[in-house]
């Protein structure tokens, strides 16, 4: 920058009020090799430093990235208090808050905690021009759902340093605005960092990028290390610097085709397996139209019998309706012949008795005839015996009778 720039800085920065602002990104990892790249920007204004956080973004782990595969789920946070979250509640493993330092005093937030996927910010007031550094501990979670959040990981503390002295960088003159710086490690915030220490930091954070990559396509923060390893290649006087930085960007080209051969023969497996479950769901179908067919050539088999056997029921029912009907003909025909017979009997007997009555009848009658004509004859033939004697008496005067 040139001596005209410089006026032109420092002209701003006493317009501004001594307003100084810059912005940080650092990068915490946690013992189960999760990362977290945490942004921030440090605003300071006569003693009042607001610490206003712009994004969180995070790598899991291996383990945790099996445990916790949604990412938009997973969120990192810190604390300013324990207990009395109000509605929210926290479990999982044991946290703790910052602890302000002397000589900064803070007032602490009503919720009591800080989510930095969200734009969060703090704000602190230096009561002296010493180096203060602000140490949170920053924790990783899952948000559960209603209010609730599982704790499962912890990264290393987020160092911040807090000064009152501090120098401001301005890009912009002609706007006058303050433009931010990002810092990717606390070195770099010191202005102690070199090419060196710079490149072997990019180095250790490409390479474990590298591993923890499994996706076709790079990450923005592996791409954005690349693209300052790059910038130093490119800038850099030192030839085993040189070297080395090409060597790790030839391990990115190999393990960039490695992901892509991965990738293409996952996709493969992927498609086999695709084909093989489309093969099993048409088998399947296939298996349940046959079985759905089986089943309703079984259903018609058992109507089928079914009506046959009803068809003989009905024949049988017929049949035995049909002899029944017979036998009880025959039975009303033996009752009706028997009936017949008995009222045959019954006219016989009564022709019987009605010819022994008229025979009774007819002999009492022919007797009475026979016993009248003997009594008319006995009269007669004593009546004429009578007169007989009678008309001798008369010849014999004296005979009488």
């Amino acid at each position: 920058m040139g001596s005209k720039n410089i006026l032109i800085a420092f002209a701003l920065l006493f317009s501004c009020f001594s307003i100084w602002a810059r912005e940080i990104t650092d990068t915490l990892e946690s013992s189960k090799r999760d990362r977290v790249f945490v942004t921030y920007d440090i605003v300071q204004n006569d003693g009042k430093i607001t610490i206003e956080f712009l994004n969180a973004r995070t790598i899991l782990g291996r383990t945790n990235r099996n445990n916790y595969k949604k990412l938009n789920e997973v969120k990192v946070l810190f604390f300013d208090r324990i207990g009395n979250h109000e509605d929210t509640e926290f479990s999982g493993i044991n946290t703790e808050a910052f602890m302000t330092p002397s000589g900064v005093k803070y007032k602490r937030s009503e919720d009591g905690f800080f989510l930095l996927n969200d734009k969060q910010k703090i704000s602190m007031e230096l009561k002296s021009n010493e180096n203060i550094e602000l140490s949170i501990p920053v924790f990783i979670a899952h948000y559960e759902g209603k209010h609730r959040y599982k704790v499962f990981s912890r990264c290393e503390d987020l160092k911040i340093n807090l000064s009152k002295k501090k120098a401001v960088r301005v890009q912009d003159v002609s706007t006058q605005q303050l433009t931010t710086q990002t810092i990717t490690s606390q070195e770099e915030v010191d202005g102690t960092l070199s090419e060196s220490d710079e490149a072997k930091i990019h180095i250790k954070i490409i390479y474990d990028l590298l591993d923890e990559q499994d996706g076709e396509e790079f990450t923005s923060e592996l791409q954005q290390a690349i693209s300052r390893l790059r910038v130093i290649e490119h800038s850099t006087s030192d030839q085993n610097l040189s070297s080395r930085i090409n060597a790790v960007l030839d391990d990115c080209k190999v393990r960039e085709k490695e992901l892509k051969a991965n990738a293409n023969a996952a996709a493969e497996a992927a498609a086999k397996e695709a084909e093989l479950q489309a093969k099993k769901a048409q088998e399947e179908a296939q298996a349940r139209q046959d079985s759905i067919a089986a089943a309703a050539q079984q259903k018609a088999e058992k109507d089928r019998k079914q009506n046959l056997w009803l068809i003989i029921g009905g024949v049988v029912l017929a049949i035995l309706a049909f002899v029944g009907n017979q036998i009880f003909q025959h039975f009303r025909n033996v009752k009706n012949q028997k009936s017949i017979m008995d009222m045959q009997q019954n006219v016989v007997k009564r022709a019987e008795d009605e010819a022994k009555r008229r025979a009774r009848n007819m002999a009492h009658s022919q007797m009475n005839r026979v016993q009248g004509e003997v009594s008319r004859k006995t009269r007669s033939a004593v009546n004429d015996g009578i007169s007989k004697i009678s008309k001798k008496g008369k010849g014999n005067k004296g005979i009488t009778i």
